[in-house]
């Protein structure tokens, strides 16, 4: 019995450190940089006033609602399926040195947006890149 209880634990902790090295960011021992931005959609009512209307300000579930998708710089693999913005449309992503695409999962916006767009990550450096999405509301 000995035996087998020894053998579940070394088992169970292989496992366990086998998963928390699946779970590591991509960037771990890799040259890196970071994507900052603001992520602007609107309107998000038929008539926008002055000051606006708080239920016409984007939250979470806005965001969510308009996913964007990082790039491989020739387009063929989706590193990241949603860049996760917070209420305010602010987003951090931490990359590994190098050309990528964001675009949107839904096509390029009812009304437009900046997307497509190729962006560069530096090693060691914020690259800067805020995106605008028109919904076609009017």
């Amino acid at each position: 019995m000995k035996i087998y209880n020894i053998s579940f634990y070394i088992l169970f902790i292989s496992l366990v450190l086998a998963l928390s090295a699946c779970s590591r960011d991509i960037t771990d021992g890799m040259a890196a940089g970071r994507l900052h931005g603001h992520i602007d959609i609107g309107p998000l009512c038929p008539v926008e006033r002055n000051p606006p209307d708080p239920n016409c300000q984007p939250t979470e579930e806005t965001y969510k609602a308009w996913p964007i998708s990082i790039w491989t710089q020739d387009r063929k693999t989706k590193i990241r399926f949603a860049i996760a913005a917070d209420a305010q449309g602010e987003y951090d992503v931490d990359l590994p040195v190098g050309k990528y695409y964001l675009g949107l999962d839904k096509g390029d916006g009812i009304g437009g947006s900046n997307l497509p767009a190729l962006i560069e990550i530096k090693k060691d450096k914020t690259t800067e890149f805020n995106i605008t999405i028109d919904t076609g509301m009017r």
